[in-house]
C-alpha cells in the first residue's frame, strides 16, 4: 500500500516535514513497518465511508483521526440581493481591510485539520495567511461583509476553470446575523454570472456554523471524508 502514497512537496516545504497522502480504495491498512520504509515523515490517509470498516486497523499503525471533511455542492442561480446587506466585492484591498480579514484567517485555521494536529498547527495560521494572499493579489475574488466600515466577515472564491469556495469566516463577534448565507449566496450569484452552473466547498464537520450557513445557502452535502495523520513514531 505505501506505492499508492503521493508525494507533496508543497506541504513537504512549508511545514518541513516529509509528507505525503493516500486515499485508501480498499483493503486493510499498511503495517507500520511498511509505512515507515516508505520514507514519509506524515502521511495523509484519506477514507471515504466505505472503507470506515478499515478504521480500527489504522488507528492500530499509529494514524490519529483529524478532521471529517465535507464536501457540499449547490447549483448556481443568481438570486435578488437585499438592500443593506452589507455585502460588496473587493476589487481592491486597503491596509484597513487587510488588518482586518488576517485575523479572521487565522481563527479559521483553528477549525482546520492543520490546527487540529499539534505538530502542524504552529504553522496552520501561515498556512491560511498563504489562502488570503492569493485573494489580497487578485488571485481568487472576495466577497465581505462591513460591519461600520470594518471588513467583520469574508469569502474568497474562484470561478475559473470551475465555482469554489475557498475561505468563509465570521468574525466571532459577529455571527448569528445571517452574514455566512448572505455570503455564500452572493458567491452564487457571481458563479451564475461567470457561467458556472454547481458550484462546490469542503468545510470540516466540527464547523457546525459554516455547515449551517452553507445548508441555508442552498448546498447540500454531497460526501464526508475521514482524515488520519500518521506520522513516523
Amino acid at each position: 500500500m505505501p506505492t499508492s502514497i503521493e508525494a507533496l512537496p508543497w506541504d513537504t516545504a512549508f511545514f518541513g516535514h516529509r509528507v505525503g497522502r493516500l486515499r485508501v480504495a480498499g483493503g486493510g491498512p499498511a503495517s507500520r513497518d511498511e509505512l515507515i520504509r516508505s520514507g514519509y515523515d506524515c502521511v495523509y490517509v484519506e477514507m471515504g465511508v466505505e472503507t470506515l470498516p478499515h478504521l480500527g486497523g489504522w488507528l492500530a499503525v499509529g494514524a490519529e483521526p483529524v478532521d471529517l471533511r465535507v464536501a457540499l455542492d449547490s447549483p448556481c442561480r443568481a438570486t435578488p440581493s437585499q438592500e443593506g446587506d452589507g455585502v460588496t466585492e473587493l476589487t481592491g484591498w486597503s491596509t484597513e481591510d487587510v488588518e482586518a480579514a488576517v485575523p479572521l484567517a487565522e481563527e479559521l485555521s483553528r477549525w482546520s485539520r492543520f490546527g487540529q494536529d499539534p505538530r502542524l498547527a504552529p504553522k496552520a495560521g501561515a498556512l491560511y495567511r498563504r489562502w488570503l494572499d492569493h485573494a489580497i493579489a487578485g488571485r481568487h475574488r472576495s466577497l465581505v461583509w462591513r460591519d461600520g466600515g470594518r471588513v467583520g466577515a469574508l469569502l474568497t472564491f474562484v470561478t475559473e476553470p470551475d465555482a469554489r469556495i475557498e475561505l468563509l469566516v465570521v468574525d466571532r463577534g459577529r455571527r448569528s446575523r445571517g452574514v455566512g448565507p448572505r455570503l455564500a449566496r452572493a458567491f452564487l450569484n457571481a458563479a451564475a454570472a461567470a457561467g458556472r452552473e454547481r458550484a462546490t466547498v469542503r468545510t470540516q464537520l466540527r464547523n457546525g456554523a459554516a455547515l449551517r450557513a452553507y445548508e441555508r445557502a442552498g448546498f447540500v452535502i454531497r460526501e464526508v471524508t475521514m482524515i488520519l495523520h500518521w506520522w513516523r513514531p
